[in-house]
């Protein structure tokens, strides 16, 4: 057997000395022995070195030998000859020189491409983060509640429209009686049974007391012909620039109204012009289907016009970065070789070039992955061959656009805890808890003035009692008169009035109106006497029954009844006490 074998550790003839293992022979002499010191057999190996060792008597060139004991490195420029993963052949791989990270929106790669050995890191963008599932989980449980807006909830502005401003007067006044359910008849009022029943019942027959009749009305509307005092006709009319919509125009109204909110229906404004539809070109106008009267087909050189269709498929969809790129640089107009990249002049010319340093091993040596909190990574670190596997810690997930678009739609609706939604803590305090009888109540014409329960006091004035049935005695007011030379007998301070005599006296009856009374008690100890003449009495003064005015008792009050009908005033003796 023939070996080539540089002699002196480089050069030298040709041998037939066997070349040891450790200088890249197999130390033997023989096919046999070649296998034994390699540690191969003819048959069970890989077909590859079964063959290079059943061939390593042909080394009659460099050549040979290279096919031989190499796989072929056709096309191969640039990889190193590694060990296979079984460790039964070699092989050419290629190699890594740098390892770069990319990150979609929300995320920023916060390391460079990692050339010898290093970790690529990346973190949130500003503005994003990454929410636990229990977080999405409870968002998914407030987009489910609805838009709240639409709810229906009661706030501060239903407060004496759809529902009842709380008024503890009110309040005690439901709680104290068991109101009617049913309205009574014209005329009638309302009256207890003295056991917190109230009903509805006549008050008898009578007169009324009106005297005048007005009426107000809101904005937009105007009276005349007020106020009535005697009889007339109350005129309602619009104020000048206000009138009453059609039930046709109020159904219009309410058509545009189920139109939606325009502002949010997607119209496209002037900004949609050269992004998201083609600017005016009067050019383009030229090809208007009513001025150029085309029919059929629009064809040019042969093709068919192109539509909106198109847009994705036969043309281009209008990209402002693309624009920007391909007005701001020279493209080239020829493919390059295989390998090369694309590389700038520096002046706006892009070419065809190749990267520089030829080929050669990698620097790479191992490769790592840190990420923020939300994420975990297995696999790691790579030092020789691998794949980084990224997945999201426990408690974690990432959300679906579909979901963040209902998340921005319920963030939309505003914050509903201080929307002034009323809730039942309300209910007794701001707002009148439901009441039945006070809801049939609610269907009365309210009464004007304030309303008097029956265990009040209040003081009547200008009212009319027709025919009352009066349970027990009435008080009347005991009223004592100043003394004086014309001192007035005022029904207005009271039924029962008393005056003291200090000499004689010509009382006067100024506001003595028709209908009104007076027992007068007069003491005189010293035989006073009083003329009843004065005008304000009537005619000549008082008439009295029995034609003489009374003599007064020098010892006891004498008690006068004094009463008026029409302009005259009676008087009448009924005795001393």
């Amino acid at each position: 057997m023939s070996f080539y074998r540089p002699g002196g550790g480089g050069t030298g003839d040709i041998t037939t000395t066997p070349v040891s293992i450790a200088e890249g022979g197999t130390g033997a002499s023989t096919v046999s022995g070649a296998r034994t010191n390699l540690g191969v057999t003819a048959t069970g190996q890989d077909t590859t070195y079964a063959f290079r060792s059943n061939n390593l008597s042909d080394l009659s060139s460099a050549a040979t030998a290279r096919s031989n004991l190499l796989p072929s490195y056709t096309s191969n420029t640039g990889k190193v000859l590694t060990v296979n993963g079984s460790g039964t052949d070699v092989e050419w791989s290629e190699t890594v020189t740098s390892v770069g990270l990319a990150t979609p929106v929300g995320l920023t790669s916060t390391s460079g491409p990692v050339t010898g050995s290093g970790t690529l890191t990346f973190t949130y963008t500003e503005g994003y983060s990454l929410p636990t599932t229990a977080s999405q989980s409870d968002w998914d449980t407030a987009y489910s509640w609805g838009d709240h807006a639409l709810a229906g909830y009661l706030d501060s502005s239903s407060i004496g429209s759809s529902v009842q401003a709380y008024d503890s007067n009110l309040t005690s006044f439901v709680g104290s009686f068991t109101l009617p359910t049913t309205d009574g008849t014209n005329g009638q009022v309302l009256t207890t049974n003295g056991s917190g029943v109230l009903s509805f019942s006549s008050a008898g027959g009578g007169s009324g007391t009106v005297t005048s009749v007005d009426l107000s009305v809101p904005t937009g509307l105007s009276v005349s012909g007020n106020p009535i005092t005697t009889s007339g006709t109350l005129a309602v009319s619009f104020t000048a620039g206000y009138s009453i919509p059609t039930t046709a125009k109020q159904g219009n109204w309410d058509t545009a109204y189920g139109w939606g909110n325009h502002a949010s229906a997607g119209y496209l404004t002037s900004a949609a012009i050269g992004s998201t539809v083609q600017g005016y070109d009067a050019d383009t106008a030229k090809y208007d289907d009513a001025t150029a009267n085309f029919t059929g087909t629009l064809q040019k050189s042969g093709s068919n016009v192109l539509t909106a269709s198109n847009i994705g498929s036969s043309v281009q969809a209008y990209d402002s970065n693309l624009t920007s790129f391909v007005n701001a640089f020279t493209l080239p107009t020829t493919d390059g070789t295989n390998g090369q990249v694309l590389s700038t002049n520096g002046s706006g010319t892009i070419s065809w070039t190749t990267v520089s340093g030829g080929g050669g091993s990698g620097t790479v040596t191992s490769v790592d992955f840190s990420v923020p909190t939300g994420f975990a990574i297995s696999g790691n670190p790579i030092t020789t061959s691998g794949t980084l596997a990224l997945s999201f810690a426990s408690g974690y997930a990432l959300p679906t656009t579909a979901k963040q678009t209902e998340w921005d739609t319920a963030y939309g609706w505003g914050n509903h805890a201080s929307a002034g939604y009323l809730t039942s803590s309300a209910i007794g305090t701001t707002v009148q808890a439901y009441d039945a009888d006070l809801t049939t109540w609610g269907g009365k014409t309210a009464p004007s003035g304030t309303v008097v329960g029956t265990t009040d006091t209040q003081t009547l004035s200008a009212k009319t009692l027709t025919d009352p049935v009066i349970i027990g005695a009435i008080l009347e007011d005991i009223f004592t008169i100043t003394d004086g030379a014309a001192f007035e007998i005022d029904p207005g301070n009271g039924t029962i009035q008393l005056i003291t005599l200090g000499a004689s006296r010509t009382p006067k009856a100024t506001n003595f109106a028709a209908g009104e009374s007076v027992t007068l008690m007069v003491l005189d100890g010293s035989a006073y006497t009083l003329t009843w003449t004065d005008a304000t009495f009537g005619g000549s003064g008082v008439v009295w029954v029995g034609g003489t005015a009374p003599t007064l008792d020098t010892t006891k009050y004498t008690v006068i009844e004094l009463w008026k009908v029409g302009g005259q005033v009676y008087g009448a003796l009924v005795g001393a006490a």
